[in-house]
């Protein structure tokens, strides 16, 4: 490091839970790139610095993950939709509700006879 040059540190972060960590990778890499045409250096101290980042990204994803799996436990026992294609049989009303669907219903009813005869 050369005397007179100005010290940068980077901050990444996550901006919607719909990021992968490649976001990150993608953000440091235009950050370094911008730095070293800029002529700005970072520290040892960055070393520090990117592992509080790392530490406090990896907790952020993993703390979001289990917020969702409550979320969606607490959906589940209210016998509540969570998400995706209903199963074969059911339609969701306005409030998350399974419902039967009676034309479905009737395939079903099929397939578990059929089932019930050796099928």
């Amino acid at each position: 490091m050369s005397e007179g040059k100005i010290k940068a540190a980077a901050y990444c972060r996550y901006s919607s839970n719909n990021q992968r960590e490649e976001s990150i990778e993608a953000q440091l890499r235009a950050i370094k790139e911008f730095t070293e045409k800029e002529g700005y250096v970072d520290s040892p101290e960055s070393i520090i610095l990117e592992s509080v980042l790392e530490g406090m990204a990896e907790y952020y994803s993993r703390n979001l993950a289990r917020e969702v799996m409550k979320g969606m436990k607490k959906t589940a026992l209210q016998a509540k939709h969570t998400g995706g294609l209903p199963p074969l049989g059911y339609d969701v009303d306005e409030e998350g509700y399974y419902v039967i669907n009676e034309q479905e219903a009737v395939i079903v009813k099929k397939i578990f006879s059929l089932y019930l005869d050796g099928y």
